[in-house]
């Protein structure tokens, strides 16, 4: 991003006129805890074309020809910091217990090191639905991996037949004592043979099973989650809103004493930051991606909470909010300001999310000043004031100094 003088007729403040708004995604993304996941589950039920429909891409191996253990490999989502450790080859039988007990040993003995990276955060068993059959020694290993780590019992291949329907009941009755989290899911659409001629079966229930890997996951890598899993768009909306939060708080507490807004670099700062972390959020693909484009898009109606310099002339254009008094940003209107940026920002890549990432110049344009447009602020102040108290201080304390050392 070079030379950077304009938006339209716009100055821009100094502290972006080369900032590499890419860069610093990327740098995000890539600093994201890393997070490990064990699938297990008998050859044919259906692991790979599952992880495959979670994260939108087929999984890399690591490490060709050097398995974890004799039936444990591990793989990596393309350059993300998730692991998936997959069991291969498990038997049936006295050897089925042999195998499991082995990957056990292996969640335990990652889990009992001294380094954070190691760590299995969640297990993923996998059973199929054609089966129809889950046996004793399955039972026992998922009740022991319950002690370690969350586990959630993917009943896979799932068509709603009324047999399959009582193997899940089986399996639940099963767990009586020792409630399982069970999700059936058909993760890629599929056509069914029957007497009654051929049907086709929708995809469904990997949704609900992200929800509720996302809740059991340890908040540390929630947002890894978030950010690569394609499936739950809400998921990275909300883990984005919760971010966001903090950051306008770092507003706020930047504006605790009033600063001019013709001279409002910490502001502009901590919002950029703001918009990086958002972007990270939602793991958009960057590779059309361009700030100049973003600024643009918001030149118009919202380019206040942006370019500060502008705010004067612009503000009175926002809906709830008028003239500021004396030409100064407090905490108050520092908070709600930034905190209706990030709405806007996260609605306009919620929008490029369900169009599979994809981003046209024009269009996130004309998303970015719609939003502004329709923005209700009055809304925007209510939601700051509800959740102005919800942020971690020491958060939002880090995001100002980053912000304060980003800009000497």
């Amino acid at each position: 991003m070079e030379n950077l003088e304009k938006i339209g007729n716009l100055d821009i403040p100094d502290y972006l006129k080369n900032f590499n708004f890419k860069k610093k995604v990327e740098e995000k993304m890539e600093n994201m805890k890393k997070l490990n996941v064990v699938i297990i589950g008998k050859t044919g039920v259906g692991k790979s074309t599952l992880i495959n429909a979670i994260f939108g891409q087929e999984v890399a191996k690591v490490g060709t020809g050097k398995p974890i253990t004799q039936h444990c490999e591990s793989y990596t989502i393309g350059n993300s910091p998730i692991t998936i450790y997959d069991s291969k080859g498990i038997e049936t039988g006295e050897q089925n217990l042999k195998d499991l007990n082995e990957i056990y040993d292996l969640i335990s003995r990652q889990n009992a090191s001294n380094n954070p990276d190691l760590y299995i955060h969640i297990c993923w068993y996998c059973v199929s639905a054609e089966g129809l059959r889950i046996e004793p020694n399955e039972i026992s290993i998922i009740k022991k991996i319950l002690d370690k780590i969350p586990v959630i019992l993917v009943v896979t291949q799932f068509t709603g037949s009324t047999d399959q329907k009582e193997f899940i009941a089986k399996i639940r009755n099963e767990f009586s004592d020792n409630s399982i989290d069970l999700f059936p899911v058909m993760a890629l659409p599929k056509i069914s043979q029957s007497e009654f001629g051929d049907m086709n079966i929708q995809a469904h229930g990997v949704e609900k099973l992200i929800e509720r890997s996302y809740e059991l996951l340890p908040d540390s890598v929630k947002e890894t989650f978030a950010a690569y899993q394609k499936v739950n768009l809400q998921i990275k909306i909300d883990n984005a809103r919760k971010a966001s939060i903090a950051y306008a708080g770092a507003v706020a507490a930047a504006a605790y004493q009033p600063f001019p807004i013709a001279d409002a670099p910490i502001m502009i700062a901590i919002q950029t930051g703001m918009m990086v972390h958002i972007t990270a959020s939602f793991g958009i693909n960057l590779s059309s991606f361009n700030f100049k484009t973003v600024l643009s898009g918001l030149s118009g109606p919202f380019a206040a909470a942006v370019v500060g310099r502008t705010l004067v002339s612009l503000i009175k254009l926002i809906p709830g909010i008028g003239t500021v008094i004396g030409g100064t940003i407090n905490a108050a209107t520092g908070g709600v300001l930034t905190f209706a940026l990030a709405n806007i920002y996260i609605g306009v890549l919620a929008s490029v999310s369900r169009n599979n990432g994809i981003i046209d110049g024009q269009t996130i344009i004309d998303e970015l000043k719609n939003a502004a447009q329709n923005i209700n602020m009055d809304e925007m102040k209510k939601a700051w004031n509800k959740n102005k108290d919800s942020y971690s201080k020491s958060e939002a304390e880090d995001i100002l100094n980053d912000a304060k050392k980003g800009l000497d």
